[in-house]
């Protein structure tokens, strides 16, 4: 950084929520259009069994669905892969519970000016599970904002 101590909170954790650049664990469609996208992954998602590529799959979808600002799908199927049990050490897990913060702290504030306890919530099991890097700092960010 440039040094400057970034405000507690304030617009500051919406910005850094809103600029996370999360990639599709699947990589493969030509499909630029995020919502068009999304719809393919789920199509291909719904054909396989339950299990890691499944997930892979649901996780591109809604990556897909928070770049069209479609925040109350993509905590949808966030939703779906964090109930699958075996889950935990799969890597859309990991990215799942960062972006369940992204879609529910982006969904409160299209309600209103602050973070939500349905945010904050996921903002503190995000950070429980993984304290230290970059996403950990934007979920400390969400949670000390008054």
């Amino acid at each position: 950084g440039s040094g400057k101590r970034q405000r507690a909170g304030g617009p500051d954790a919406k910005k850094a929520l809103e600029k996370s650049d999360d990639k599709p664990l699947v990589d493969d469609i030509e499909e630029t259009d995020p919502k068009k996208a999304s719809r393919i992954y789920v199509e291909r998602a719904s054909k396989l069994p339950e299990g890691e590529d499944k997930a892979d799959l649901l996780q591109s979808s809604a990556v897909m669905h928070l770049r069209a600002k479609n925040y109350d799908a993509a905590r949808r199927i966030i939703e779906g892969i964090l109930h699958e049990r075996r889950a935990s050490d799969w890597r859309a897990y990991k990215e799942a519970l960062w972006l369940d913060v992204r879609a529910k702290c982006l969904l409160s504030r299209t309600r209103g000016p602050t973070f939500d306890d349905a945010c904050r919530l996921a903002a503190k099991r995000f950070m429980v599970k993984f304290p230290d890097g970059a996403r950990a700092g934007i979920a400390q960010q969400v949670l000390s904002e008054i």
